[in-house]
């Protein structure tokens, strides 16, 4: 009777210690996901302030066109040109952000390319 007695206890053992490997893999698994959550946080905080920033170059674009429209484009054409040189500059950083995301999420990428073409002037789209 002592050897089952004995197995079962082996076996139970066994098990219990299975269990805290599981539990200690699940605890490394969390960890390594909190730090990833973290990590995503600050890349969409990076890109979410670089889109804003793409934004109001885009809205300074704008205006400077309008001002170019009436006043004649020589003044402002290098103003513009600077901006739009800017603009192009930023496209692909935004993107390449995303793509540092531990697993980037299709979503976010086609969001964002969607967006920056909504707001990327006619003569970027096509050179992008």
């Amino acid at each position: 009777m002592t050897t089952i007695n004995e197995k079962e206890l082996q076996i139970a053992a066994e098990k219990a210690e299975a269990r805290l490997e599981n539990k200690r893999e699940a605890q490394s698994k969390a960890s390594e996901l909190k730090a990833c959550a973290a990590e995503v946080d600050n890349l969409l905080s990076h890109v979410q302030s670089e889109f804003e920033r793409y934004i109001r170059l885009n809205s300074e674009l704008a205006e400077i066109t309008k001002k170019a429209d009436v006043q004649g484009a020589d003044r402002n054409e290098r103003e513009r040109h600077r901006i739009v040189t800017g603009m192009l500059h930023m496209k692909a950083p935004l993107l390449s952000h995303l793509a540092l995301l531990p697993a980037p999420p299709e979503r976010y990428v086609r969001s964002l390319g969607a967006a920056t073409d909504l707001y990327m002037p006619a003569e970027l789209q096509e050179g992008a």
